[in-house]
């Protein structure tokens, strides 16, 4: 995505900047069912963005915001720990298979389990750590 950022700041150009965190903090949000709490402004754009927030005094204090220089021009929306995402390995979601955790790749063993249990119509899920972000470049 790409966030163009005028050289003269029109009134109009704040909402529209608004309206983007506001639509991507959302997306974020429903997809996995939590907050981000991290929005990051990078580069010289980032600062100008970065500048009106502070300006404005919007209500960002749960999103921790904050600029970092950089060559890159963008806003980073993400998580500052990892979440945990969970997958049905089914079309049916039940326990894992035995409450057994699998880590790394299976063996050729519990690969077998898997596809034996998955034949009696048991159903599995598959969790892993994630660290979603949505990034917008910024532009001129």
């Amino acid at each position: 995505m790409i966030f163009k950022v005028p050289i003269d700041i029109e009134p109009d150009f704040n909402i529209r900047f608004f309206q983007l965190i506001a639509d991507n903090v959302q997306i974020l949000g429903s997809e996995h069912k939590s907050w981000p709490d991290s929005i990051v402004f990078t580069g010289t754009l980032g600062k100008i963005l970065y500048d009106i927030v502070i300006d404005m005094e919007w209500d960002f204090a749960r999103f921790n915001p904050s600029h970092i220089s950089a060559t890159v021009n963008q806003i980073i929306i993400s998580y500052s720990k990892p979440i945990t995402e969970v997958q049905n390995g089914s079309s049916v979601i039940q326990d894992s298979i035995a409450n057994k955790e699998i880590e790394g790749f299976p063996s050729g063993e519990t690969m077998n389990n898997i596809t034996s249990h998955m034949a009696k119509g048991g159903g599995f899920k598959i969790e892993r750590m994630i660290r979603p972000e949505i990034k917008i470049k910024l532009e001129r």
